[in-house]
């Protein structure tokens, strides 16, 4: 759909006070300091015309992109938190915390329960940040005239020529350049690196920054639109002048072999841990409490190295290199380890960084559902969980999300069960008939993860009990219910599910877009799901959905 993008009314820079833009009226509220009519911290509302821009405003209209999703033909896709993080770090080298994020709505790039003033609010913070950071970092945009060696009137369109392209993925029109230098004009009194933080400023608040795929069908034809939908997909973050150069023709031209030049870049990086943390949020990991027997195995040093691992495995897959590579993710019995994990794993290792090892008992360990970092999260503070980890199986694996627990479930009676009970035991005698039906299905299948204890190692008894890891399958596009033993068996009989498969395409997009699927990608959908059941390629699966039209003009 296609949406004009409106001349921005800009309200003139009030030097008393930070300006509020009040609704979508077009009037702006400025805060008084005190020493104003209206008294400490009292509003004061400016609405004497059209005014020039000024040294200090923000849009008024953006909130104008929110409307309701019925008016849309699609929901209004936004930059998010992360996205914005990774695009100052990568474009402007001002690297942003937490905490300067804070102000910035944590949601997915389509969440209609956002709110507009709240990402506005957060925007402008953002966007003042990056600004005072790129002209205060040496070997950013400190200094620029002087390195442009051009006089100060053309710095401010030297800068809208650099910068604006990268920002907008195209070249900005005479109209909007002029209206960027204006901000640098009517900065006048500020030192030069000052005045262009306020033209950067605003060139981050544009809607065609923040809403970039919004207004991408207005945009010319020479632009780098979809180079920019690719690494926002793999990289988190926009392309810098050097990949535009690089990639930008390819990308457009639709060939393929951009995607794995795009996958080799450290930037990758970021998929992997995106799809590892959309399949497991893997946060908690660093601050992840443990029983005081378990913490010394378990240290915040070692927790932090555990992140690696799980990207490190999605990396080898997507990047390609074996044709059923699905499989491989569900089956291998190799770990990625250093000298702080392999003893999770019953190896040693002298390494820093990691190694693709493979383990002394090729049981005991299944690919991603064996990896520590995911048993360690998916497990309680003594032992592991067999309820979270058969959730995680039948939600994140199978696509079949369990319904939330009734209300009211009594608490286990600790008379019912002797003090020495294994986790089995224990489950089966909480059977609560409102229970019985939904724990059914979660335990059977968690039980097959239930040789693995609270930190992800392996163990063979539960208070002196032999622990079986016998369970039960669920019935599936497949067939009906299949008895296994272990995570092993486990493992390979969803290796080989039409519905594991399928619920993967379904979990990988998800990743890719930070989004749920729209009607008009259905089709193609579809036709990603009959071939990477047929092949289990996950590189390909990549390929396919970044070079589709339908699901790659949302990215």
């Amino acid at each position: 759909m296609r949406i004009e993008v409106r001349q921005v009314v800009i309200a003139k820079f009030v030097a008393a006070g930070a300006l509020w833009v009040a609704g979508c009226s077009g009037k702006v509220v400025a805060m008084d300091d005190g020493a104003g009519s209206g008294g400490s911290g009292s509003p004061r509302t400016i609405d004497d015309g059209p005014v020039a821009p000024g040294g200090s405003e923000r849009p008024g209209e953006l909130q104008d992109f929110f409307a309701p999703p019925n008016t849309r033909a699609r929901p209004l896709a936004r930059l998010t938190r992360d996205q914005l993080r990774d695009i100052a770090q990568d474009l402007f080298n001002v690297s942003l915390t937490s905490q300067d994020l804070a102000t910035l709505p944590k949601a997915r790039a389509v969440d209609t329960t956002v709110d507009p003033s709240q990402y506005v609010e957060g925007v402008w913070n953002y966007a003042g940040l990056v600004a005072k950071g790129a002209f205060t970092n040496p070997g950013n945009l400190a200094g620029f005239c002087e390195k442009k060696g051009v006089t100060e009137a053309a710095c401010a369109e030297a800068l809208v020529t650099q910068v604006a392209p990268l920002l907008l993925q195209r070249d900005p029109t005479a109209a909007e350049t002029k209206a960027y230098v204006a901000h640098y004009v009517n900065a006048a009194g500020l030192p030069a690196d000052e005045r262009l933080q306020v033209v950067l400023r605003a060139l981050l608040m544009s809607p065609g920054f923040l809403f970039p795929t919004e207004t991408a069908p207005s945009a010319p034809v020479a632009d780098h639109f979809r180079l920019s939908r690719l690494t926002l997909a793999l990289w988190n973050s926009l392309p810098d002048a050097r990949s535009v150069s690089n990639f930008a023709a390819d990308a457009k031209s639709g060939k393929a072999t951009v995607i794995d030049a795009l996958l080799k870049d450290p930037r990758a990086q970021r998929l992997y841990e995106r799809i590892a943390n959309h399949l497991a949020d893997l946060s908690s990991l660093g601050d992840l409490g443990k029983a005081p027997t378990l913490a010394p195995a378990f240290t915040k040093q070692i927790q932090l190295a555990l992140r690696q691992e799980l990207a490190a495995s999605l990396a080898k897959a997507v990047q390609g290199g074996d044709t059923d590579s699905f499989s491989e993710l569900l089956t291998t019995n190799k770990v990625w380890v250093n000298k702080l994990t392999a003893p999770l794993y019953g190896l040693s290792s002298n390494s820093d960084s990691l190694e693709w090892v493979a383990t002394p008992d090729e049981q005991q360990r299944s690919g991603l559902l064996t990896a520590a970092p995911l048993l360690s999260v998916l497990a309680g503070s003594d032992e592991g969980s067999v309820v979270k980890r058969g959730v995680f199986v039948l939600e994140r694996l199978l696509c079949v999300a369990p319904p939330p627990p009734p209300a009211n479930v009594p608490p286990l009676d600790a008379a019912a069960v002797p003090a020495n009970a294994t986790q089995r035991e224990r489950l089966m005698a909480h059977r609560q008939p409102s229970c019985v039906g939904c724990h059914d299905a979660i335990d059977s299948v968690g039980f097959g993860l239930e040789r693995y204890d609270a930190i992800g190692r392996f163990v063979t008894t539960d208070h002196g009990q032999p622990i079986t890891g016998l369970g039960t399958f669920p019935q599936t596009l497949d067939g009906p219910e299949k008895k296994f033993e272990g995570a092993k068996q486990l493992g390979k009989l969803l290796a080989a599910s039409t519905q594991a498969r399928e619920c993967f395409v379904s979990q990988l997009h998800a990743a890719l877009t930070d989004r749920d699927s729209c009607d008009d990608e259905r089709a193609v959908l579809d036709d990603a799901r009959k071939r990477f059941t047929a092949t289990g390629d996950v590189h390909q699966l990549v390929t396919t959905l970044l070079t589709n039209a339908p699901t790659s003009a949302r990215f």
